[in-house]
């Protein structure tokens, strides 16, 4: 059960993407299940855009932009705030994070997997690399990276990130 943990913490953090659906979004779908919701999902969703991998870095600078300060972008594992464009592998930038490890799903970075918005965020270049293929689970050594303290940990197989409770 705790290996879900940081999928679950994922997820909540996408709830500010679903804030701004808009109205009537999903009308037909009150009292729906199984294949009759299935089918009505898909024909809403029907004739959606797939990006190409270079397009989700522009995407990424309007779906993940800090409501703070709307020049930068909140990084996942971290909670930080960088500049859109400060997007590279260097210390204090930013790169694409598969959430789900590629290695693990074998999907590159093709449509529709490899670009899908609901699996791609933000991360420190460091702490993308720092995290590499990890599964989700209790970590044990606390990560500090070049750029300062996270709130990561990890073992030789695992990752957690660790949020605060407000």
């Amino acid at each position: 059960m705790k290996k879900y943990i940081g999928i679950v913490v994922l997820v909540l953090m996408g709830i500010n993407v679903l804030s701004q659906i808009p109205p009537g979004y999903y009308n037909g779908t009150e009292g729906l299940t199984g294949e009759a919701l299935k089918y009505k999902l898909h024909t809403i969703i029907e004739g959606h855009s797939e990006l190409e991998y270079d397009e989700v870095t522009d995407a990424l600078r309007v779906t993940d932009s800090n409501p703070d300060n709307t020049n930068n972008v909140i990084l996942i594992y971290t909670g930080w705030s960088y500049g859109k464009y400060d997007f590279g592998n260097g210390t204090n930038e930013w790169n694409r994070e598969h959430v789900w490890s590629q290695s693990h799903g074998n999907f590159g970075y093709d449509p529709p997997a490899g670009t899908d918005l609901h699996h791609l965020r933000p991360c420190d270049a460091s702490v993308n690399s720092a995290k590499s293929n990890r599964d989700f689970d209790n970590g044990g050594t606390h990560y500090i990276d070049n750029s300062g303290a996270t709130n990561c940990y990890y073992t030789t197989y695992t990752w957690e990130m660790k949020t605060k409770v407000m």
